[in-house]
């Protein structure tokens, strides 16, 4: 199989276009430039052609467990594994001056422990005050049980005032009944008037009776059961908004302590942070060095921003691919198709692989292909790596597309040794005509030199 390093990713619709003019038979004018014409049954089969997609490649891991600066200020590095080393699970990669946050963390435990006083004396006091509101309402239900007992007793049914006036009205009747048989028997007049005495005094007291102490009295018994019942609604609403407010205490304190809590729990946390451990067994890289900004790594002394990268491990047995493909091709890549991969280090060895992931957003540019295109980043699960391959190997990846876009068709102006292709943007490249077993083939290049064969 021919080298994938021999081809370039510049593979496009022309390069086609050509092979079905061989097909066809089809020839073009040397003289001028003319449009390309296809017959539906040309048409069908370009659509049919797959399309190669020629691009380069990193390989990387596809478990990657970085560790940044967990602290929300800069801060600086006590020690650090060095880079590449192995490590165990268990192992302290990196150690962070805490100092600072050990000072920090004392002040909070005693800020915590107030807010924790002020909490108790809060519950205590709404236990006290509950314990008064317990007291203090049966006190008040009593006396309102009592004056309505006293007003059932005096003007209820049966009651005393009804024998009282029941009193009086016997009086009445036997005041009368002694005048009544005194006339009748015609006895004297001195004991007539004494009856008569005795029955105006009786008509008296109930007349006093009805219009002035039974009213004064029911009226008065009314009032003392409507004072306790209000005595009793002040004391329940006087009850409950002392222990309203002494909840609304309770509750603020609670909300002080836990907020003080969640302070020292974050100090304790970032305490903690500050010596990151190994997750697992495993090769160590610095950020820095991964990153190429410095050929230096982190060392003892080294003051890093909040969030920074410091050190990544790589799961060395679970690899990919990253590649990263031009803009005008990316719209041919989905998850699924095959590629076939090539590492620079070992252009005899082609191994396969699958797309997984297409970036959605280009990466940015000048990376480390040092191109100024916009390119995509398309991640590659690998299906039989070579033994030998490392992560940051650099390789060449053809991407197996359909196909299946026709718009914009090129024209060709044919002379004795070149095609020029020119798109709609007035974007052109140059193929160099060859001779070959059953027809023209072209390359594409700028001369015969540096041309690659277009198949």
């Amino acid at each position: 199989m021919q080298s994938i390093r021999r081809r370039i990713r510049f593979v496009t619709v022309a390069s086609v276009f050509v092979s079905i003019l061989v097909t066809a038979g089809g020839s073009l004018s040397k003289a001028a430039a003319q449009s390309l014409q296809l017959t539906p049954a040309q048409l069908q089969r370009l659509k049919e052609r797959r399309h190669r997609i020629l691009e380069a490649g990193v390989i990387e891991s596809a478990d990657v467990l970085q560790f940044h600066c967990p602290l929300p200020n800069e801060c600086t590095i006590l020690s650090i594994v060095p880079d590449g080393a192995d490590v165990k699970q268990g192992d302290v990669l990196v150690k962070l001056d805490d100092s600072e946050l050990q000072e920090s963390l004392s002040a909070q435990r005693v800020a915590t422990k107030q807010t924790e006083v002020a909490l108790a004396a809060a519950a205590a006091d709404l236990e006290a005050a509950e314990r008064l509101a317990a007291q203090a309402l049966p006190v008040a239900e009593l006396t309102l049980e009592t004056a309505k007992l006293e007003q059932q007793r005096r003007v209820g049914k049966g009651g005393e005032m009804s024998f009282e006036l029941r009193t009086i009205e016997r009086m009445i009747r036997v005041a009368r009944q002694e005048l009544k048989r005194l006339a009748e028997e015609g006895d004297g007049d001195s004991r007539r008037r004494e009856a008569q005495s005795q029955l105006d005094a009786a008509l008296a007291k109930k007349e006093l009776f009805e219009r002035y102490i039974q009213p004064h009295e029911t009226a008065a018994l009314k009032l003392a059961v409507a004072r306790a019942e209000l005595a009793l609604q002040e004391q329940q609403t006087d009850a409950a908004r002392a222990v309203r407010e002494v909840k609304a205490t309770l509750a603020a304190a609670k909300i002080a302590h836990e907020h003080e809590q969640a302070k020292l729990n974050t100090l304790v946390q970032q305490v903690r942070d500050c010596e990151i451990i190994a997750p697992r067994n495993g090769v160590v890289l610095h950020a820095v060095a991964a990153s190429r900004r410095t050929p230096n790594a982190f060392e003892a002394g080294t003051t890093v921003n909040s969030r920074q990268l410091l050190i990544e491990m790589p799961d060395l047995k679970k690899l990919r691919a990253r590649v990263l493909v031009n803009e005008s091709q990316i719209a041919r890549v989905k998850p699924g198709q095959s590629v076939t991969l090539q590492l620079n280090a070992l252009p005899q060895r082609e191994f396969r692989g699958e797309v997984t992931t297409v970036n959605r957003t280009p990466g940015p540019a000048g990376s480390w292909r040092n191109s100024d295109d916009v390119e995509y980043a398309v991640l590659v699960r690998i299906s039989d790596p070579p033994p030998a391959v490392k992560i940051g190997q650099q390789l060449a990846a053809e991407l197996d597309a359909p196909l299946d876009e026709l718009l914009g068709l090129p024209e060709f102006d044919t002379r004795e040794s070149f095609a020029v292709v020119t798109w709609a943007a007035g974007r052109s490249r140059r193929y160099f005509q060859r001779s070959a077993k059953g027809g023209p083939s072209f390359e594409l290049g700028r001369d015969s030199s540096t041309s690659i064969l277009i198949n």
